[in-house]
């Protein structure tokens, strides 16, 4: 009988490198998103996430740009970044 864990390894082998590193920089937006608002990606409205990664931005530079293409008319959204922003 699979186990939960022999499935993951068995889905994480069949992952592209790509797909893995574009695991990892989501999940990096997501600690990020979370310390600074307390919400994750799947939160807040639909952001172009691989379209950040596939240009090769940071995670940071990816939440600044789903705030302007995004999340413009979240209230609080670019404030709660700039204060995240002056603590790191």
């Amino acid at each position: 009988m699979a186990t939960i864990l022999n499935i993951w390894k068995e889905k994480r082998n069949r992952m592209s490198s790509k797909d893995v590193e574009f695991s990892k920089f989501k999940k990096d937006v997501n600690r990020i998103l979370v310390a600074m608002c307390g919400l994750g990606c799947d939160d807040l409205p639909d952001a172009t996430w691989y379209d950040y990664f596939d240009c090769e931005l940071s995670p940071m530079d990816a939440i600044e740009c789903a705030i302007s293409d995004s999340w413009w008319d979240v209230p609080g959204m670019e404030e709660q970044f700039n204060w995240y922003m002056s603590k790191v």
